[in-house]
């Protein structure tokens, strides 16, 4: 008999006033507290907010102490007293409230058996005249979210009380589920999981129709398409013995929770700091093992494949001497311009050291040095060092230039020149030790104190030479275009740095640094005394480690300029370890890339 009568009141209200849409039950929310400690009901929450007084509807009230309810009061102007009470627990009830009422935001009041009384002025019940036109869906917030999860959304418009329906415009009309109506203004529901994937209109129904298209879409992002991508990773290698800073390049890599290596030990990046969303720095800790890795980004939808590759070699010593045996050989010629004739003595990666040895070159084509002195000193000032950048690979020659202070810059000029033509031809001649194994395109020269001009001189009317370091020069007014590297000595009182070497710099293009050898002078750079020299300032370190250090810069910069070879050598001649090396207080380093 009880289920006849539920079914009866039912369909009597569904019939009230001519309505064109059932009365909506509202989803049933939590409960509270099952009495009220004081015996005083107490009115926690309604269920909906809003409701249309077109029609009869039913209304939610959660509370606690609502076991023994026997009047419900809507605070009108004129007061109502709603029927049709359900009493499901003491922490919810069922109500009727009848269509016609008037407009506006009304509180409740419950009375229990007892006689007690219990309001809450902050639970209001807005009844609303059904809107005339088509709602409108003005904004959506959030306006999107992952297609894989239920997203619960506000929707901002006009004309919304009386909502039938929350749809999206996809081929299934797909429902929003939970619709509660807040006010004219404002509805909320929950866009179901696994929505696929795309934009879409939001289609609120009311009684006087459907809007076509919203202002603002929903989109429903597919997860997968936030998991970042690695596509590069600059530098390309580094030396392993200090920490690397790095930029990663992809996608989807602003927010980034961590970065590591693919190496065995999964090598965490640390001070992560995302520039945009495609792009990332990072910095590497010291000490990777040798190898080459790719790159994982991780955020909150996953991990990117491995990407990009960065390289780590060991550390090595550009100032000792490199893998390679030194094999010697010597002779003479004639200038073509100079009309001088010249002894020459040729250095080069030999299969054993000693004079005339077997040449053993390191690659296919090997790269060449000319060596230029000053005009006050000889070919043995410069001689150590054309010996060990022979022992790391390249083809060195010192030449016997027969130059002295009468010979203007013009004549040294055509002595270096001759020097690289007959360097040419021993690479075309059959039987020469050389004989189609140097590299001609790769040609630097290393030139000491007054030979500094003569030999830019002669680097700018010859394309081939690429790289030039400058050893405690003397003033030059010309200009390199070229890789330039200036090695001077702090207590220079022959060519002082401050007044020489740094005008050189200053006038000369990019790439160029200026290295200057700390408590060093000008003689302890060279390989023997020169009586001449008699202005040079003193010494607080002798001349092995002068020398040493001189060393380690002059192959950083040519191992980089005539052999690209940057991880190994960039952080000594323009980077992170000669940094260390000032800080360290052996050197004063200039750098312009």
């Amino acid at each position: 008999m009880k289920s006849a009568f539920v079914t009866l009141l039912i369909f009597a209200l569904a019939s009230c006033g001519g309505a064109t849409h059932p009365p909506q039950f509202p989803a049933k929310p939590g409960t509270l507290t099952s009495q009220s400690s004081t015996g005083v009901p107490q009115i926690g929450a309604i269920s909906p907010l809003s409701v249309l007084n077109s029609t009869a509807s039913f209304l939610t009230i959660t509370g606690s102490g609502l076991s023994e309810t026997t009047q419900v009061i809507l605070h009108t102007p004129s007061g109502v007293s709603l029927t049709g009470i359900q009493i499901r627990s003491a922490s919810e009830i069922l109500v009727t409230i009848p269509k016609d009422l008037p407009e506006g935001d009304f509180s409740l009041s419950i009375k229990v058996l007892s006689g007690a009384t219990g309001s809450n002025p902050l639970v209001k019940l807005n009844i609303a005249d059904p809107p005339q036109v088509a709602p409108t869906v003005d904004a959506v917030s959030p306006n999107q979210g992952l297609s894989d999860a239920e997203v619960k959304v506000a929707i901002a418009g006009t004309n919304l009380q009386g909502v039938w329906a929350v749809t999206f415009d996809d081929s299934a009309s797909t429902p929003l589920r939970d619709v509660k109506v807040v006010s004219k203004t404002e509805i909320r529901a929950t866009v179901p999981a696994f929505m696929p994937a795309g934009v879409y209109n939001v289609i609120v129904t009311t009684e006087a129709g459907s809007n076509a298209a919203s202002a603002e879409k929903y989109t429903s992002v597919d997860p997968s398409t936030l998991v970042p991508v690695v596509l590069s990773v600059s530098p390309k290698s580094v030396v392993n013995s200090l920490d690397a800073h790095v930029t990663i390049t992809g996608n989807n890599l602003e927010g980034a929770t961590a970065v590591r290596l693919n190496d065995s030990l999964s090598t965490s990046l640390t001070d992560l700091v995302s520039l945009s969303n495609t792009k990332l720095n990072a910095t590497i800790p010291a000490m990777v093992a040798p190898g080459t890795y790719a790159v994982i980004v991780s955020n909150a939808y996953g991990n990117s494949e491995p990407g990009g590759s960065i390289t780590f070699v060991g550390e090595v010593a550009p100032g000792s001497p490199g893998a390679y045996s030194v094999g010697e050989t010597s002779d003479t010629f004639e200038g073509d311009v100079s009309l001088v004739t010249m002894a020459v003595t040729t250095w080069y990666p030999g299969a054993s050291a000693g004079v005339n040895q077997d040449f053993a070159p390191t690659t296919s084509s090997v790269p060449l040095i000319v060596f230029a002195y000053d005009r006050e000193g000889d070919a043995q000032a410069l001689e150590s060092y054309a010996r060990h950048l022979a022992s790391w690979g390249y083809v060195t020659f010192l030449a016997d230039f027969q130059v002295s202070n009468s010979i203007p810059d013009e004549g040294y000029k055509t002595r270096i020149m001759d020097l690289v033509k007959y360097l040419v031809l021993e690479n075309s001649r059959t039987g020469s030790t050389f004989d189609s194994k140097l590299d001609l395109s790769r040609i630097g020269i290393v030139a000491q104190g007054d030979s500094a001009g003569p030999a830019i001189d002669a680097a700018n009317e010859d394309g081939r030479i690429s790289a030039i370091s400058l050893m405690v020069p003397a003033f030059a007014e010309v200009v390199f275009s070229g890789a330039l590297q200036i090695l001077s000595a702090e207590h220079d009182g022959v060519y002082p740095q401050s007044s020489n070497a740094n005008q050189i710099y200053l006038a000369s293009s990019s790439p160029k640094s200026h290295v200057t050898i700390r408590q060093a002078n000008h003689r302890g750079i060279l390989d023997q005394e020169n009586s001449s020299h008699t202005g040079d300032g003193e010494a607080t370190i002798d001349r092995a480690e002068t020398q040493g250090r001189a060393r380690k810069y002059l192959t950083s910069f040519f191992e980089l300029y005539l052999k690209g070879k940057t991880a190994q050598f960039e952080p000594y001649a323009i980077g992170a370890l000669a940094q260390i090396d000032a800080l360290e207080g052996l050197i004063d380093l200039q750098v312009e890339q």
